[in-house]
């Protein structure tokens, strides 16, 4: 009796075990991971192209090839490679670090050595043989969706892209295997044995992973982009998830910019804040208060003789006056581009307002080439913006349209070292730049065409000055124009000015962000030193509805957003430790209900929309081929062929395009028993047999 009475309570403590052990919190997301980025550049002046965006939670550091070769690479989670040049010496590095267990994101492939030219030898290990192809919006790109990274997407999808460009690729065939002690698996491809696009590579050994991939296919919006928002955006994440070590979860935890992915900024130049501009600026201010949503200026101060306390009280009613636009310096003269004249014009707001320290945080240089010790001066006194753009604040913008990086916040890198700066660009001309008063409207909106559709944090700033949208009457109905297309077109922005985003990067670079997952609810908890205006996370792939609660108490829905087929979550964050709470009901957004999910064939079935939220553009594809089989709100369709059938229900809105997909099974037979065993049988055999005997 007491053998079995023993017995059962091992029995009992060892389910109970396995019951704890599954209801074991899973991290998801820690942005106290340390990753590095490598830039291959040899300019005392360079840019994170991509990585400052992607992973915008993340206090980054950086490599270069003069540094990776004394840096320890074992403390390093995550070594990123956002450029398509490398060193050899890197290269050879970069070789032992997988080795020895390292984990690498090739997101764009180092086919080039440091001074642009083609490398036709294998410098990383893992990676095959190099191939090139166009990739335009005729083709189609094919996944491997028995891969738990890719489970729910398409078999294939067309290509987006509005432009030809050719793409760097490499040849592993078969498209699973083991090379140089690695296991691969081609995740994506054109069809072409050498047309692998996307491959993830593992060492279960040393635990060493391995992506390699491009930015078109997680970048959404550019010219070069290969997908919407929500395919680019849940292949990223899972990818991310990964190589992270994260949760395999249904969706992704991420941290984005207040409420939103999209931040517009309206920037004017030249305000001297001088009494006689408060009547200058008068008609501007009353065009601004008619419009349908506040969107608050930024205004880039002359500090000058006729500026005033009264001037710069007056505009700060209407926007932020804490950017610095200093004059009559030469900043390309290495002799006056100093402490002493950033000093000066400092002082004479100081001055003017009567304050011991006015607070500038960003600066941008007049329309000139700024010399490279004007900028580290700026970043030594603690600004944290630079809004000029392009390398030396030449007219050309950073990024481009083409993989619409253009409205990334970049990290400025001076002498091959990261500073505070956080470089964001204008991507159209300047006001006074324009041709005609009418190109300020054409400009802005061809560009805005691309940030509407972009899926991480960017910031669209739209330029102007005093004497050009302000007081010049053509150009101020022009820029009009702009604002009631933006509040027409795009209601998924945030406005806020330069100061907001200054802060806010501060607040999230400077706290320690971990989120974990345990069955159906999420826990994210924040320290901070600062107090965060509007903290938000994003859920990424999630088409269920869900509750939230900050520290217990309840958030409303009013700082819960359903947009483009992401949630964010957003609440004012106090210095100290917090948690915000999400749980996901079970119950789905987009669904839709069959008349029968099994058969004999031939099956009719019949679909109907039962989603939460309605839209008149479905899509129906009977066998997730990326096909599009029937546009009907309920359609019927008729089975002919025994076979597993995934049923993908595409819903199209203003909020973007979300999938619902569901199973229907054929069986050949109407006997359970006979169908189990064909099952059985085609698991096992279809592998080696032509598929058409079990047909």
């Amino acid at each position: 009796m007491k053998l079995k009475k023993g017995l059962l309570i091992c029995l009992i403590s060892f389910i109970a075990a396995i019951g704890i052990a599954s209801a074991t919190p899973a991290e998801c997301l820690n942005n106290s991971k340390h990753i590095a980025v490598y830039l291959e550049n040899a300019q005392t002046v360079s840019h994170d192209p991509f990585c400052t965006s992607m992973f915008y939670e993340y206090n980054l550091t950086y490599l270069f090839n003069d540094t990776i070769l004394s840096q320890d690479l074992s403390g390093i989670d995550l070594l990123i490679v956002p450029e398509n040049q490398m060193s050899n010496s890197t290269a050879a590095i970069i070789n032992d670090y997988l080795n020895s267990g390292g984990k690498v994101w090739f997101l764009n492939d180092p086919i080039f050595d440091e001074n642009g030219n083609l490398q036709t030898a294998n410098r990383i290990n893992i990676l095959g043989n190099w191939s090139q192809y166009p990739i335009n919006h005729a083709q189609r790109v094919y996944f491997n969706n028995t891969d738990p990274l890719l489970s729910g997407f398409p078999s294939s999808l067309p290509i987006q892209s509005s432009i030809e460009s050719y793409t760097w690729m490499r040849a592993y065939s078969p498209r699973s295997g083991t090379i140089s002690g690695f296991n691969y698996n081609v995740l994506m491809h054109l069809g072409h044995w050498d047309g692998n696009m996307l491959v993830k590579f593992e060492n279960t050994t040393t635990g060493a992973k391995a992506i390699y991939s491009n930015p078109n296919m997680f970048i959404s919006g550019g010219k070069n982009s290969y997908f919407d928002s929500n395919t680019a955006s849940a292949l990223f994440y899972s990818l991310r998830d990964w190589i992270l070590g994260f949760e395999s979860n249904t969706y992704s935890v991420a941290v984005t910019y207040p409420k939103t992915d999209k931040i517009l900024t309206l920037t004017i130049d030249d305000i001297h804040g001088s009494d006689n501009e408060i009547q200058t600026t008068s008609n501007y201010f009353r065009m601004k208060k008619n419009l349908a949503y506040s969107i608050p200026d930024t205004f880039f101060i002359i500090p000058d003789s006729d500026t005033t306390k009264k001037g710069l009280n007056y505009f700060s009613q209407f926007g932020d006056t804490h950017t610095i636009h200093p004059h009559g310096v030469d900043w390309t003269d290495v002799n006056t581009a100093s402490n002493s004249n950033v000093t000066m014009f400092e002082d004479i707001i100081n001055d003017a307002t009567g304050k011991e320290d006015y607070g500038f945080y960003s600066f941008r240089f007049p329309g000139t080439t700024g010399t490279i010790p004007a900028f580290q001066i700026f970043a030594d006194l603690g600004y944290s913006i630079s809004s000029n753009y392009g390398p030396f604040t030449g007219m050309g913008s950073i990024g481009d349209e083409l993989s619409n990086n253009m409205f990334f916040p970049k990290q400025k890198i001076l002498y091959n070292k990261k500073t505070n700066l956080i470089e964001l660009e204008t991507p159209t001309r300047y006001d006074i730049n324009t041709d005609t008063p009418a190109d300020i409207y054409t400009d802005n909106i061809n560009s805005l065409q691309y940030f509407k559709n972009i899926n991480f944090p960017a910031n669209y700033i739209i330029g102007g000055h005093i004497q050009g949208v302000m007081e010049n009457p053509d150009m101020v109905s022009n820029i009009s124009k702009v604002f009631v297309y933006i509040t027409q077109n795009l209601d998924d922005v945030s406005y806020e000015s330069l100061e907001t985003i200054a802060k806010y990067n501060s607040g999230i670079k400077n706290s320690t962000i971990i989120a974990t997952r345990n069955d159906n609810n999420t826990s994210i908890e924040i320290t901070t030193q600062q107090p965060i205006s509007n903290f938000t996370i994003k859920l990424i792939n999630n088409r269920n509805l869900i509750t939230a609660d900050y520290d217990g108490a309840e958030i409303y829905e009013d700082k819960i957003r359903y947009k483009n087929g992401f949630y964010y979550i957003y609440h004012d964050v106090d210095p100290g430790t917090h948690t915000i709470n999400i749980t996901d009901t079970g119950v789905p957004v987009h669904s839709f209900s069959m008349s029968s999910d099994s058969g004999v064939a031939p099956l009719t079935v019949a679909f109907n929309d039962t989603s939460i939220i309605k839209s008149e553009n479905l899509s129906w594809d009977f066998e997730n081929d990326g096909i599009v089989d029937s546009t009907e709100k309920n359609p019927v369709h008729v089975f002919e062929k025994v076979g597993v059938y995934s049923i993908n229900m595409t819903v199209s809105s203003s909020d973007g395009s979300f999938s619902c997909i569901k199973t229907v099974t054929v069986n050949p037979f109407t006997s359970d028993v006979l169908n189990k065993l064909y099952w059985f049988l085609y698991k096992h055999l279809s592998k080696f047999l032509p598929t058409s005997i079990f047909t």
